[in-house]
């Protein structure tokens, strides 16, 4: 008599309340996973590459993103590595865009093609010198094959104030890197696309910086 009670009330539970029960059960689900997902903090970024005047190949730049990401350390992700091909240098906006991010040590690497303006950037003070940042491999082949491009700094000094020159001003050191010519540049950028690489003063990701140059530097 009791099994027959104990059917009867399990058949009336799922006639009535296992749709409703498994509805909540789902709903409960999808909201904990939404405040999982909202709540988490963003990763880390490990490398921000500002590029100007060029569009890149996409998926070249998103083979180089899990690369560099690979060699930073197990469990980086991709999205960790920003190369942020939208920067034009005819747009004032984007100008202040990239001071911002100096200002704030978010970004660590400006590529662009033209020479001048890597040059500029060196002289502003928004670059440091290259060879402390460049492997073994890397400053070899850079000093053989003279892709190191030496640039007036910033002089540093209360004697000049900014708008009496002080840019540009400092001894010439090599603040810029000629990329072009190099396989896997050619491949980001197209075959004969010039480029300049120069690294961000007090850049907080060294580590990813130099693998990218070196990375960058494959014939």
């Amino acid at each position: 008599m009791s099994r027959d009670r104990y059917k009867k009330k399990l058949q009336y539970f799922l006639d009535y309340y296992l749709v409703k029960t498994v509805a909540i059960c789902f709903g409960i689900f999808v909201v904990a996973l939404f405040l999982v997902h909202y709540f988490r903090p963003a990763p880390e970024t490990i490398l921000y590459v500002a590029v100007y005047d060029l569009t890149l190949d996409g998926e070249e730049k998103d083979t180089l993103c899990r690369e560099l990401a690979a060699a930073y350390e197990e469990g980086a992700e991709a999205s960790q590595v920003i190369i942020d091909d939208s920067f034009r240098s005819d747009s004032a906006k984007d100008v202040e865009r990239l001071q911002v991010l100096a200002a704030n040590h978010a970004v660590d690497v400006i590529i662009c093609p033209q020479r001048e303006i890597m040059e500029a950037y060196a002289g502003y003070g928004y670059l440091r010198e290259l060879p402390a940042l460049l492997s073994k491999e890397a400053e070899d082949r850079a000093r053989e094959e003279k892709r190191l491009i030496r640039a007036a700094g910033m002089l540093w000094t209360d004697e000049i104030s900014f708008e009496d020159h002080e840019s540009g001003q400092g001894p010439e050191k090599p603040y810029v890197m000629d990329i072009s010519r190099t396989g896997r540049w050619e491949r980001l950028a197209g075959t004969g696309t010039p480029g300049f690489l120069g690294t961000v003063l007090d850049t907080p990701h060294e580590k990813t910086v130099t693998e990218l140059i070196t990375v960058l530097m494959e014939r």
